[in-house]
């Protein structure tokens, strides 16, 4: 019914006489709506499509009455319509309004034989409306159905909204929007603050099925601590890994120090101190994504209001000349909601978002008592505030974001482009370092394998570099992906980009193809939408075998393995060398975990299922063991 009153009516415009318009003149044209009106000989029955017809016109929402009775927002209802009395519907937003007069006796009458064409008419009228940010529909007469059967017969009034001078819309500004919330939350004194709370917070990246949820940790204690005045913030977290038994990664890179990282469960209290300089893009839309920050980004930003979500104003500003902010002011004049997009890497233009509510007051400055921040839709940080203090003397003593030293690079055989350094560690097998995780390089007669696509462009295109340096007449026929987490998958589009396969397990392919490589990269463009390029993605069940006569290579899926589904490592039988990714992490210098990681117990059950023989085991995130090493962490 719907789509045929569509095709019927989807090109009757009117100008403000009602009369047929030019859009050349108007072509500032937000919506049609249309209204559906069935009538008898009683009544007229009035029905508002809010998830249906008027949908397709990208109208969010629609509230209506007839005097004082008012529906449930976007609800379909009904009621009684007499003529000469007043319908009021809220305007869309601050610059749509409808139309003075609208004939509706044209062609929407002359698809009905019994229609009276001429005689019924509708007018927009702000007479009565009597709330702002309203117009009326003035219903002349509802009679207008006559024939065999008035409850079959239907009239379409069609009207265009036109961006015109308001009737009887008082538009409010950003700037009143943002003075009004910064009096109710107290953020135009506020220079700095600390709050502390505990709750969650999650691994980007790290989740144990591919594009399932990031694994979860306790956080014991939560301490933030935000300068607004240069800006910088820093968080002060502790969590600890309590799931058991434990799915997916996030354990961090080992720290010798404390003996924890590399692997879960990670043992006792887990220390992360993070440091946002709001001086760089990123850090500004971490410190814009809090609330007070909010307002303050939005005031040096010339903010503007975009629209509504709900009861709540929409106030967004653009930064650095691609990132769009946008913040929920809500009817207390309170930011409920604000979000961004950031380059999340891998996952390409990533909503990054935060949610407040259960504000209290803190000596004239409200702040929620809880906070819940999202990256892609998932969960990153979910926090119970406990203490709150305004104009804290500790976060206005944070001045700066301190650089992190990184790890030395290791290797013998000197560094090729972009830092790369080359390590032989069996005959015909390289390391290609440039930070954890690694790539490994294997020679095959005619043709090179690269297993593992750390992170990043620049990553990818340093190794394949160097990979051309060291065998300038041998192509790099595959890229082997161990599993999907970020670090292990984040170099993989570029790899794709020089038209490189992708070997993975079959569990990814469906990832990677309808996620991953449909992601849009406008924020930051990546090699692979830079230059497109159609992936070829290349899939192991249980096992698949490269192998010239010589140099045999075997890819085996580690069933059962917790830390990723779908998880592969790679065997040379002629080097009785192994190769892994995250299933066991070597602990020099310090004592062994409380109990072995299952993540190592089922590697070693998986090597002795497939009755491999292994001396040696090589380690994506750097370096290797003798197998025995391993065995010992496992317990055996």
């Amino acid at each position: 019914m719907l789509n045929s009153a569509w095709s019927t009516h989807g090109n009757c415009d009117v100008n403000n006489s009602g009369d047929r318009r030019d859009p050349r003149r108007t072509p500032n044209a937000l919506d049609i709506v249309h209204t559906i009106l069935e009538a008898d000989k009683k009544s007229a029955l009035l029905k508002m499509w809010r998830n249906g017809y008027c949908g397709r016109f990208g109208i969010d929402r629609f509230h209506a009455q007839q005097y004082e009775r008012c529906p449930v927002h976007g609800a379909h209802f009904s009621l009684r319509l007499q003529s000469n009395k007043l319908l009021k519907i809220l305007a869309l937003d601050e610059q749509t309004v409808a139309p003075d007069r609208i004939d509706v006796s044209g062609s929407a009458n002359q698809r009905h034989r019994h229609s009276c064409p001429g005689k019924h008419s509708a007018k927009i009228t702000t007479d009565g409306a009597g709330t702002d940010n309203c117009y009326a529909l003035l219903m002349h007469d509802t009679s207008i159905i006559g024939g065999e059967d008035p409850m079959k017969k239907m009239l379409f009034v069609v009207f265009t909204v036109a961006a015109i001078s308001p009737l009887m819309v008082v538009a409010q500004d950003a700037a009143s929007v943002l003075d009004a919330s910064n009096k109710a939350m107290g953020s135009a004194t506020l220079q700095s603050i600390r709050y502390t709370g505990s709750g969650t917070n999650n691994s980007v990246g790290q989740a144990f099925s591919p594009g399932g949820p990031w694994p979860r940790f306790k956080v014991t204690k939560y301490v933030a601590l935000v300068n607004y005045t240069l800006p910088v913030m820093r968080q002060e977290i502790v969590r600890v890994d309590n799931e058991n038994p434990p799915r997916g990664g996030g354990a961090g890179g080992y720290n010798p120090a404390t003996g924890q990282g590399g692997i879960r469960p990670v043992p006792g209290d887990i220390i992360q101190n993070q440091n946002t300089d709001g001086r760089t893009e990123l850090g500004a839309l971490n410190i814009w994504l809090t609330p007070h920050g909010f307002l303050k980004g939005a005031a040096a930003n010339s903010a503007k209001v975009s629209g509504t979500r709900g009861k709540a104003r929409l106030v967004s500003f653009t930064a650095f000349g691609k990132y769009t902010v946008t913040g929920a002011i809500n009817e207390q004049n309170l930011v409920e909601h604000v979000e961004t997009k950031i380059d999340g890497g891998l996952a390409g233009d990533t909503v990054l978002d935060g949610l407040y509510s259960d504000y209290k007051d803190f000596g004239g400055v409200k702040f929620p008592m809880h906070i819940v921040q999202r990256q892609g839709g998932q969960p990153i940080l979910d926090i119970t505030v406990a203490d709150v203090e305004p104009n804290s003397s500790a976060a206005r003593e944070v001045t700066g974001n301190p650089q992190r030293g990184g790890g030395g690079a290791r290797g013998d055989e000197g560094p090729g482009p972009a830092g790369i350094r080359t390590e032989k560690i069996a005959d015909g097998i390289w390391f290609l370092n440039m930070g954890a995780p690694q790539s490994l390089l294997v020679e095959l007669k005619d043709y090179l394998v690269i297993i593992e696509g750390g992170a990043g462009d620049d990553r990818t295109m340093a190794t394949i570099a160097e990979a051309k340096r060291m065998f300038p007449a041998k192509p790099i026929k595959y890229l082997v992906n161990t599993h999907h987490h970020f670090d292990h998958s984040g170099g993989i589009p570029a790899y794709a980009a020089e038209g490189i396969p992708i070997v993975t397990h079959e569990s990814h392919k469906r990832y990677f193809e309808e996620q991953i490589f449909k992601n849009s990269h406008t924020l930051n463009p990546d090699r692979l939408a830079r230059m497109p390029h159609a992936v070829m993605i290349e899939t192991v069940k249980d096992k698949r075998v490269f192998t010239d006569g010589n140099m045999t290579l075997e890819l085996h899926l580690v069933r059962g393995n917790l830390h990723a589904e779908g998880m592969l490592m790679a065997y040379v039988p002629k080097e009785k060398l192994i190769i892994q990714a995250d299933l066991f992490t070597p602990r020099p210098g310090v004592p062994p975990l409380p109990s072995p990681s299952p993540y190592t117990t089922n590697f070693v059950e998986n090597v002795e299922r497939l009755k491999l023989d292994v001396q040696r085991v090589a380690h994506v995130h750097g370096g290797t063991d003798s197998w025995n090493e391993v065995l010992k962490a496992a317990g055996r």
